[in-house]
């Protein structure tokens, strides 16, 4: 039997600039929130569109490369694997996220045009 892998990929639209962050070692961390939409017609006929956020997270020279050339409403392509982790806040409570590590961020060869995130014009 073949080996299971976990590996996706996303086609959305960067909602913000990306957050770096340094580390005493002087490795970085990016962070970006990606959107994604789809749509279809109910039964109604009405179109209905829905929207998902994906928070990506990029180490390494990977996050140096998105600090210097990735801004806000850009259309990206991202291949990576989806981690899940749980950490305890500020409050003590634990939490649980699921995250998609980046193996690889490049900008999106789709479509002439940038695609705006919300509120983004």
């Amino acid at each position: 039997m073949n080996a299971v892998h976990n590996k996706i990929q996303i086609l959305g639209s960067l909602t913000r600039n990306p957050k770096i962050r340094t580390f005493e070692n002087g490795k970085k961390l990016a962070k970006l929130n990606l959107l994604t939409s789809e749509s279809y017609v109910d039964k109604n006929g009405k179109k209905i569109t829905i929207r998902r956020w994906h928070t990506v997270v990029a180490y390494g020279r990977l996050a140096e490369i998105v600090e210097r050339s990735n801004l806000m409403g850009s259309v990206l392509t991202v291949e990576g694997k989806i981690i899940s982790r749980s950490y305890v806040d500020r409050t003590g409570a634990r939490r649980c996220v699921s995250e998609v590590e980046a193996i690889e961020v490049l900008p999106s060869k789709c479509c002439d045009r940038q695609i705006p995130a919300p509120g983004f014009r």
